[in-house]
């Protein structure tokens, strides 16, 4: 902003007022980042954001150590290198059909799908994939290592069948 001489009070005024609304609401708005940064922080699902060409733009530390991998090594990188075969080879076309169609068997649907460590060991997750349609589109994955889940079920199963047998 600026003044002309001579300084009308009315305007003088105006300009600070604006001034401080501009301040209040960049205050804000840091606020509000550091806010929701401490929230996919401290969050126990691991979270990755890809853009709508299936790079990473961001890993919370829970995705981080789920897979093994530091979030800068990942970020900017194909979301595709988190998945064993055949996922990976198709998951460039799934997201390519569902940006011309609109439509997805995994957007907004939790599933149980395998993923791939770092080590190159497969595992199972569940997912949620949803769309973010902002100044960009991209889309959010919440995720879970459901491994032990996956062991104790296995246990149980096997303790039915030897209570059957015997």
């Amino acid at each position: 902003d600026y003044l002309l001489k001579p300084v009308n009070p009315d305007a003088l005024r105006a300009s600070l007022s604006r001034i401080l609304d501009q301040r209040r609401t960049k205050e804000a708005l840091r606020e509000r980042e550091s806010r929701l940064q401490a929230i996919l922080d401290t969050a126990a699902e691991g979270i990755i954001t890809i853009n709508e060409y299936g790079i990473v733009e961001a890993m919370n530390p829970a995705a981080a150590r789920i897979f093994g991998y530091d979030a800068s090594e990942v970020v900017g990188q194909n979301v595709s290198m988190l998945m064993p075969s055949p996922y990976r080879e198709e998951h460039d076309e799934h997201l390519q059909r569902f940006l011309t169609t609109g439509q997805s068997e995994n957007i907004g649907r939790r599933r149980e799908l395998q993923a791939r460590r770092r080590d190159g060991t497969v595992f199972p997750v569940e997912l949620t994939v949803s769309e973010v349609c902002d100044s960009v589109r991209g889309f959010t994955g919440i995720l879970r290592d459901i491994t032990e889940r996956k062991r104790a079920e296995e246990r149980l199963l096997q303790a039915e069948r030897l209570a059957a047998i015997g």
